[in-house]
C-alpha cells in the first residue's frame, strides 16, 4: 500500500506539472519562439506527445501496475479439492471501477452533446463495459492433479488435461502466460491471478513427468 501511495503522489505531481505548464505558456513559449518553433509546427506536436508520455504516461503506468499487485498472492481450495486462482483484489476492483466509469461516460456523452452522431454507438459501448464486469468478477483458474480449467475473455471456460500440455511460455506484451496443448488448444492465464507461481510450478512438473514417461517408453520400444 505504501508503494501505491508513493506512486499516487508522483502521478499527481506529474499531472500538476502538466496543468501548470498549460496555464502558464509565458514560461516556456518565449524560449520555443527563440528556437524558431511555434505551436503550429509539426515538431512541437510530436515533442508535446513525447513529453506527455514521459511525464504522465510512465508514472501512471507504474501506478496502475502497483494497484494491480494489491491483495493476497495465495490461491484457495474449493470443496471439490481444486486449487482456485482468482484475480488479485487490486486488479479486480481497479478494472471493475474503470468499467463503471467508462460506462457512465459513454451513457452520458449523448446527453451532454445531443447533436452527436450515432448516439446508439456510445450506448452500445457503455453496455459492453457493463457486460465486462461480471466476466471480471467470475474469472478464475481451477486445477487439480489431472485437469486445468481456465476462464476466457468472453466469460466461457475451457478444460484441459495436464497430460496434453506441450508448452508454457510468457507473452510479456499481453501480460499473460500461454499454455499450449498437444491437441492444438491454447489457454492464457493473466499475470494478475493470485497464486500464479504454484500453477506454473505444477505445469512444469507435469511436463517433466510426461516428458520423462515418453522417453522411457521410447527407450523400451528400442530395446
Amino acid at each position: 500500500m505504501t508503494r501505491v501511495i508513493y506512486r499516487v503522489l508522483i502521478t499527481a505531481a506529474a499531472f500538476g506539472l502538466v496543468v501548470f505548464a498549460a496555464w502558464h505558456p509565458e514560461l516556456w513559449e518565449p524560449w520555443l519562439n527563440a528556437q524558431g518553433i511555434t505551436r503550429d509546427d509539426f515538431m512541437f506536436e510530436k515533442g508535446l506527445k513525447l513529453i506527455l508520455v514521459i511525464v504522465v504516461g510512465v508514472p501512471l503506468t507504474a501506478l496502475i501496475y502497483a494497484i494491480g499487485r494489491l491483495g493476497s498472492d495465495r490461491a484457495q481450495k474449493d470443496i471439490h479439492g481444486y486449487t482456485v486462482l482468482r484475480l488479485r483484489a487490486g486488479t479486480l476492483w481497479f478494472m471493475t471501477i474503470s468499467c463503471l466509469g467508462l460506462a457512465a461516460l459513454f451513457f452520458a456523452y449523448p446527453m451532454v452533446d445531443p447533436a452527436s452522431a450515432y448516439p446508439w454507438a456510445f450506448q452500445a459501448a457503455g453496455l459492453l463495459c457493463l457486460l465486462v464486469i461480471p466476466v471480471i468478477l467470475t474469472a478464475k483458474v481451477r486445477y487439480d492433479g489431472s485437469t486445468l480449467n481456465v476462464s476466457n475473455s468472453f466469460g466461457g471456460r475451457s478444460t484441459h488435461y495436464w497430460s496434453d500440455l506441450a508448452d508454457v511460455r510468457q507473452v510479456p506484451e499481453m501480460k499473460h502466460y500461454l499454455f499450449t496443448f498437444k491437441n492444438g488448444k491454447k489457454a492464457s492465464v493473466s499475470y494478475s491471478y493470485a497464486g500464479l507461481g504454484d500453477l506454473l510450478e505444477t505445469a512444469r512438473a507435469k511436463m517433466d513427468v510426461h516428458t520423462g514417461s515418453a522417453r522411457t517408453a521410447s527407450y523400451k520400444m528400442r530395446k
